[in-house]
């Protein structure tokens, strides 16, 4: 961390109450020095003789007088007097931090009336760049160009050794360290000579913070321990204190000891900030650094983002670049790397570094380890390693410090994560002998020392300040016994004469806080009342809420059972129709002629097997397990093309009016037109004289809206409520089957949309369904003809279904195809046929069967077995389950089993085809 400059503005090692005893001091050494001097005036005066003293007045005299002096001196004698100007000088010099602006003033005044080639001039003309570089002005590079080349001839050594030092502060500005830490270290030998307590505080304090610049705690130590002791010598040296005080902080943080040095800012946060913005930034960044330092890097951010926000422009670049890379520090800490990165940079572009150029620049040497960690957080372990070896390589093996030790901390750490473990051990082993060297017995008892010395001071201060307060007090205690005494005649005169005034204005105020509390209370309870009456109410809606949901609970699981149940009896239903549609078939073809009176009652069985079929289909449409084609077509033309039959099935008593909008969903179109019609029948069935029907559409998100409404009688509540339940009707026994709205609901559900019906009686009917809208154009295959397969009478056929009757009517009708037949009741039966007689020829199966395996299993185990079995899936819900194997929707006649047969066949060949083809 940096240290201060040694002329920071003033401030208490302790709280506010500790600035009086400061200024005890100050007085005391001030009364003795202006005793001494006014004594030697007056004797002078008495003797006619003040002029010739006032010209005699050297420059250690003057620095030895208090404030006051210094100031009647600067005023009563002549502007281009010696004294005058020296004076101006050495009060210039005091108020350089606290007052800058009055500094300026007496500089002014020597630069206006001082000879040119004076000790007075030249200290001016350095004290005049010192206030610029302080200030952040313009023009800094003209005005302090006879104190960088060295230029300016003084005589007195305790000038030369002020110059000196300004020259080491603009040297150590512009970057140049070595030509500073020279010039400041000879300031240290000639202000011995001096004997000046002042110029040996300041000296002192300016090499101790070079020394911490490049974080070698350990060699600043010294410095600021003799800074302390001189600055206790000097006249009105506050600042100086308050300055060692401030640099022994950073000592402090850059040893670890960050609580102690956190408790040197906090005392500071009682006393005024620093006027000149480059004190205010360099305060801030130290104390963001301790921050850091205990852990709380987002505080340090924040603080430090505030203060270079008020002062980044008014300050020189170094000391913006300085802060900047500590507020990139505090952003590393807090883990944000881009920001910490595009700063760390910055500041270092500032300093004009660029890695891996420039590594041995000493003020941006605290700038690179973290950069380096920053790098290596962010994957660039080869540029952070590159500059971690450029720190090692430019720090001094000799003289170790802070940043050599964070070097091979970090070192190690990156080898360690590459998995280089000898490497890490040596970086640990080095950064272990730099520690033990940092923080030898010596080191820690020098700094106990100082801080001792420093703390005796403020103890000795606070014991001033008791004694003076103990006096004060024993004087106010005196001064309020007196005006005790008066005040006690004066109470009990006003006792007696307002007891009875106070007594009323008391019942007055006691009724009127009655009064208040009265309507206070009723407030209250009004305000009681409504929030439980808000309470109850938001209790009972939540109460229908659930209701609600309850009973749209119970009526989906009422509909999902009815789901169940009817594809269950379609399933049996068909099992029974497709023995009752072979049978009819097999003897309306074999035993009885066309036209006779048997095969005439054998066709009006067929057509009523086919009505129950189409009942079935009724059902397993409700159940969603019809068989669906999808494909997209274009709304509006769908009702276009279907215009004449949708206006024929309402008849003459209905008006039918189209309003449909152009848009392309995907559906299937041949039960999307059942849909229609069904709803279309029962609006015309409830139209009772002569009404209108409108069909409309709209789009809402993904769907297509197509609205079907009628002016008819509409439907009660609880019809509306069982309207899609399948055989339920409002129409007697012989005029319907109540499968048309269940037809549609099904039908909408498994197209993925729905179904929603809104009636009242008297007002008609609304039934709105949704359908999806086509994502992309479905790609439409066209089957290929199927060919003709002759069965021959070697060719063996294995059927496995659990129906008896129907197993023997299939056996029946595949032995007279030619087939050799074996039929079998389960899955597990015929593969135990299999595994006696070998594969079959031919695979007919039923989807759901008793045993431990069901239709497709049993195909599936097969088809493993024996790649080229063909394979027939018969089932009763109509659902084709896997494409891979022909499918058989019961009920079904002789010529539907031969297609299909044909069917197996061919997909069986086309299958081995294709592997034939992969093969080659």
């Amino acid at each position: 961390m940096r240290a201060t400059e040694p002329d920071i503005p003033r401030y208490s090692w302790r709280a506010s109450q500790n600035e009086r005893p400061s200024r005890s001091w100050r007085t005391l050494g001030r009364r003795r020095s202006t005793a001494g001097a006014l004594a030697l005036i007056l004797a002078f005066s008495a003797a006619g003789l003040t002029a010739p003293f006032a010209t005699a007045q050297d420059w250690h005299t003057l620095r030895g007088l208090a404030t006051e002096e210094l100031l009647r001196l600067a005023n009563v004698n002549d502007a281009g007097s010696a004294v005058a100007q020296r004076a101006q000088l050495t009060l210039a010099d005091r108020l350089a931090t606290r007052d800058s602006a009055n500094a300026r003033r007496w500089v002014d005044g020597v630069l206006q009336h001082a000879e040119t080639e004076s000790d007075e001039h030249a200290l001016a003309i350095a004290l005049n760049c010192q206030l610029l570089l302080r200030g952040g002005e313009p023009g800094t590079k003209e005005l302090c160009a006879e104190v960088r080349d060295g230029t300016l001839r003084v005589d007195s050594l305790l000038v030369e050794t002020q110059i000196l030092l300004i020259s080491s502060f603009l040297a150590y500005r512009e970057g140049d360290h070595g030509t500073s830490r020279s010039a400041v270290e000879t300031a240290v030998a000639n202000a011995k000579r001096t004997q000046d307590p002042r110029l040996n505080a300041l000296s002192n304090n300016w090499l101790g913070v070079h020394h911490a610049t490049v974080r070698r705690p350990r060699l600043a130590l010294p410095h600021y321990q003799e800074a302390w002791t001189y600055s206790l010598k000097a006249v009105d040296s506050a600042d100086i204190q308050r300055t060692v005080r401030l640099n022994v902080a950073n000592v402090y943080s850059q040893i670890g000891k960050h609580k102690e040095a956190l408790d040197v800012f906090e005392a500071m946060d009682q006393h005024p900030e620093y006027s000149q913005p480059a004190r205010r930034l360099i305060s801030a960044v130290m104390r963001a650094e301790a921050l850091i330092g205990s852990g709380r890097p987002d505080e340090a951010e924040v603080a430090l983002a505030s203060v270079l926000e008020i002062t980044g422009g008014s300050v020189q670049q170094d000391t913006y670049a300085y802060a900047l890379s500590t507020l990139a520090h505090a952003q590393l800490e807090a883990n944000r790397l881009p920001e910490a990165l595009t700063n760390f940079i910055e500041s270092m572009r500032m300093m004009g570094v660029s890695p891996p150029n420039g590594l041995d620049v000493p003020r941006a040497q605290p700038v690179l380890v973290p950069f380096a960690r920053a790098l290596a957080m962010s994957g660039r372990k080869y540029e952070a390693e590159a500059v971690l070896d450029g720190v090692i390589e430019n720090v001094p093996a000799d003289e170790p410090n802070q940043i050599l030790l964070d070097a091979w901390l970090e070192r190690s750490r990156l080898a360690r994560v590459d998995g280089r473990q000898n490497d890490a051990l040596q970086a640990e082993r080095r950064a272990r002998d730099i520690r033990a060297w940092l923080t030898n017995t010596a080191y820690e008892y020098r700094i106990g020392r100082l801080h001792a010395a420093i703390e005796l001071e403020v103890r000795t201060a606070e014991l001033a300040l008791v004694k003076e307060r103990a006096k004060n007090d024993l004087w106010n205690a005196q001064r309020e016994k007196r005006r005790r005494t008066a005040m006690l005649l004066t109470f009990v005169l006003s006792l007696l004469i307002g007891y009875l005034w106070l007594g009323r204005r008391m019942q007055k105020r006691l009724a009127t806080s009655e009064r208040t509390q009265k309507v206070a209370l009723e407030q209250q309870v009004a305000e009681r009342t409504e929030e439980l009456e808000n309470e109850m109410a938001g209790r009972l809606a939540g109460e229908l809420a659930q209701s609600k949901l309850t009973q749209q609970l119970a009526e989906s699981e009422k509909m999902r059972a009815l789901g169940q149940l009817t594809a269950g009896v379609a399933h049996d239903f068909n099992n029974l129709m497709t023995i009752v549609t072979l049978t009819s078939d097999y003897l309306q073809e074999v035993h009885f002629t066309p036209g006779s009176e048997p095969h005439r009652l054998l066709n009006d069985i067929l057509t009523a097997a086919n009505s129950g079929a189409r009942i079935t289909n009724g059902l397993l449409a409700y159940a969603r397990r019809q068989t669906l084609v999808p494909e997209q077509i274009d709304l509006k033309a769908f009702f276009d093309d279907n215009a004449t039959l949708f206006r024929n099935s309402l008849g003459e008593r209905a008006q039918l009016v189209v309003n449909v909008e152009p848009c392309s969903i995907t559906i299937d179109s041949g039960q999307l037109t059942t849909a229609i019609l069904n709803l279309l029948l029962n609006a015309r069935e409830a139209i009772q004289e002569r009404g209108t029907v409108t069909i409309t559409s709209m789009i809402c998100e993904e769907f297509a809206e197509v609205c079907v409404r009628d002016t008819g009688t509409g439907m009660s509540p609880d019809t509306l409520e069982r309207a899609v339940e399948p055989f339920f009707s409002t129409k007697s026994g012989s005029e319907g089957v109540g499968l048309g709205l269940s037809m549609v609901y099904g039908f909408a559900e498994q197209s993925g949309g729905s179904l929603r019906l809104t009636s009242q009686p008297g007002t008609g009917t609304t039934a709105r369904l949704r359908l999806p809208i086509a994502a992309c154009p479905l790609a439409i295959v066209t089957p290929a003809p199927r060919l003709a397969h002759e069965a021959s009478l070697d060719r063996r056929v294995l059927v496995a279904e659990d129906r008896d009757a129907l197993r023997a009517m299939l056996g029946q009708l595949l032995e007279a195809l030619g087939w050799d037949v074996t039929a079998v009741p389960c899955a597990d039966t015929a593969m135990a046929e299999i595994d006696s007689n070998g594969p079959p020829d031919l695979l007919i199966s039923d989807v759901l069967m008793p045993g431990s395996m069901d239709g497709y299993e049993l195909a599936g185990r097969l088809r493993c077995l024996h790649p080229d079995l063909p394979v027939l899936i018969m089932s009763g819900y109509a659902d084709a389950g896997d494409s891979d194997y022909a499918f058989l929707s019961k009920p079904f006649t002789q010529r539907d089993l031969r297609e299909a047969i044909d069917a197996a066949i061919e997909r069986s060949a086309e299958s081995q085809a294709s592997a034939q083809t992969a093969t080659q």
